[in-house]
């Protein structure tokens, strides 16, 4: 659907919105089918995404050394290692102590 004529962003009330709705039935379902797309196309954005940081994660998590026995033996030290996987994607930080 495109306007004709230059259109104004308007704050309508629930009840302007019914009104114009109710005089203009294929602009209401054109406006529901827009707000159906608009919001589907969120949700698959947002599952995309949560199986990026997913795989991700997993990414991550086998860069970890699980087994520390031959270091703690070389150095005579408790070793111990805890990673939290990103919750957006950039750059690695890693802290060691």
């Amino acid at each position: 659907m495109r306007a004709i004529t230059p259109v104004r962003a308007a704050r309508l009330s629930r009840e302007q919105f019914e009104e114009a709705a109710g005089n203009n039935r294929k602009l209401y379902g054109e406006l529901l089918n827009l707000a159906y797309r608009k919001t589907a196309s969120l949700v698959r954005e947002q599952a995309r995404i949560h199986s990026e940081l997913d795989i991700a994660a997993r990414i991550q998590t086998g860069f970890l050394r699980r087994d520390f026995r031959e270091l703690e033996v070389q150095l005579h030290l408790k070793v111990w290692a805890s990673m939290e996987p990103a919750k957006e994607v950039g750059e690695i930080f890693t802290i060691c102590f």
